[in-house]
């Protein structure tokens, strides 16, 4: 099946897909992995142009620690934003570029699961989340 649509609807589809990999059914098991792999490989660059650099990640790591103070740093979180402008600025391009490429289209073709498939105790919430993959 050929499906057509944003790529933040593919990001959707492959969480759902996450969300039901332990359900039992070895049929149903191996459309749901083949199905992640090709949903994964086209992601793959747009997650690592997501990720922040370590750069950041230390930034990151002190403005959390401060924040669970339990005394009111905001003076130094102020500070600590202040003197990294640069990088914090360039973080938030770096994400808005990322929402912008998610509202690309994308064209894959994934594996169906068939209804006669589905194992008994998946649920209505899991169902929604895979219902463009799901045929009679």
């Amino acid at each position: 099946m050929i499906i057509n649509a944003k790529k933040s609807k593919f990001v959707d589809l492959i969480n759902g897909l996450y969300k039901v990999q332990n359900l039992p059914g070895k049929k149903f098991s191996l459309v749901v992995v083949k199905n992640i792999k090709t949903i994964k490989e086209a992601l793959i660059e747009l997650e690592q142009r997501s990720l922040p650099g370590e750069e950041f990640k230390t930034l990151a790591s002190k403005m959390q620690e401060l924040l669970n103070s339990e005394e009111d740093k905001a003076k130094e979180i102020a500070e600590l934003e202040k003197e990294n402008k640069n990088l914090i600025d360039s973080r938030k391009r770096q994400i808005a570029e990322v929402q912008k490429e998610l509202q690309e289209e994308l064209e894959l073709k994934l594996t169906p699961i068939k209804e006669s498939m589905l194992p008994d105790d998946i649920n209505a919430e899991q169902l929604l989340e895979l219902e463009d993959l799901i045929t009679k």
